[in-house]
Order: C-alpha cells, then structure tokens, then sequence
C-alpha cells in the first residue's frame, strides 16, 4: 500500500510538471527584422540538447526545456562559424520564453541601433546582461520611442514602445550582446524575454 502511495504521488508531480511546461521560441531576424529561416539552432540545458531549424518566419519552438536552468543557444546561418550564446536561464511557472536573435552588419565607424519592444509602465526594462569583451561595438546610449514620441508628450500607463540602444563600430569583427527584460527591483527572478545581438564590423570598400 505504501509503495503505491509513493507511485501515484511521483505520478502526479509528473503530470503537474509537464502540464506546466512551457516552451522556448527562437525567433532569428536581420537587423531590418526580415525573418531568417532554414537557421540551424542546437539548444542545450541539463545535459539534453535540442536541435531544429527555422521556419520561413524564422521562428523555431522547443519545448519542454527544464525550469529553473541555465541553458545555451548554438546557431549558424550556414555561410559562417556556428555561433554560441550562454548565461540565460529558463523561468519557472510553464510560461513560454521568447528569445529573438538578431544578426546585423555594420562598417568600422558607423553606428548601429539596436530596437527592442518595451512598455516601462509595467516596470519591465531591457538590461545589457554581458558583451563580448573582444568584440567591436562601443555602447553609446539608450533612448525610448513611441509612435507619439513628441516634444511634452507623456507616457500613459499601458502604452508600449521601443527601446533604442546605440553602440558604435569602434573595431573590426564580430561582437556578441545579450539583452535581457526585466523588472530592475526583482534581483532573483530570470528575465521573461531575451534578445542575442550579434554585429559583424567590416572595412568599408572603397
């Protein structure tokens, strides 16, 4: 009687762990957002990997990626060297977590804006989680755009917008940004949402 009591409770936290599992969904744009598909992606987390392409949205969703772990994104686009990003985490509840990559190239010199959807009245903000200490873009500033972005005009609660981030291609090659959105005050909670920039700084051709 004992041994079946211990069956269905370990049944039951199974059944309640895959009813809350939620999904990752990568979605892999330019830096105009045109969506890029057939981008060949490898997702690790707790010793699993998952592996797909994108769709011709650009989107590919895995599921049931475990709550509460670090996981890693490896890509390529097949014209260059797979690239890898680490230190996001997936978040506890079921809920799903969308993950946009974005792939840009800028010249030496040049700035480049990297846009983000926000609505800072719900207490969300993006937050530059790490930047790949050998690459080539410098941070400049951050602004926030609305459609009514305008000289006296105020932010009304539940109105969205984009932040606008801006770095400078202060060097050559590839430089990797990983973003994270999230409310500043909740220290321990994972971000709901990330955005991986990577820029590629080349000469300009004369």
């Amino acid at each position: 009687m004992f041994k079946k009591i211990i069956v269905a409770v370990l049944l039951l936290h199974a059944m309640a762990s895959a009813s809350t599992a939620g999904s990752l969904i990568l979605k892999v744009t330019d830096s105009s957002y045109k969506p890029l598909p057939d981008v060949r992606a490898t997702v690790r987390a707790a010793g699993h990997s998952w592996r797909g392409y994108t769709d011709r949205d650009g989107v590919l969703r895995i599921k049931d990626v475990p709550e509460n772990e670090k996981f890693e994104i490896i890509w390529d686009r097949g014209d260059a060297e797979p690239i890898r990003t680490q230190g996001m985490c997936f978040p506890s509840g079921g809920a799903d977590l969308p993950v946009s990559i974005e792939y840009g190239i800028v010249h030496k010199g040049d700035h480049y804006a990297v846009r983000m959807p926000s609505n800072p009245t719900t207490g969300y903000e993006w937050e530059m989680l790490c930047q790949d200490l050998s690459g080539s873009l410098t941070y400049i500033d951050k602004s926030y755009e609305t459609s009514a972005t305008r000289p006296g005009s105020k932010l009304k609660c539940g109105t969205g917008g984009t932040e606008k981030w801006m770095f400078k291609a202060t060097g050559l090659g590839r430089t990797q940004v990983l973003f994270g959105y999230k409310r500043s005050w909740e220290k321990e909670k994972t971000p709901i949402s990330y955005h991986i920039c990577t820029v590629m700084s080349r000469i300009v051709h004369k």
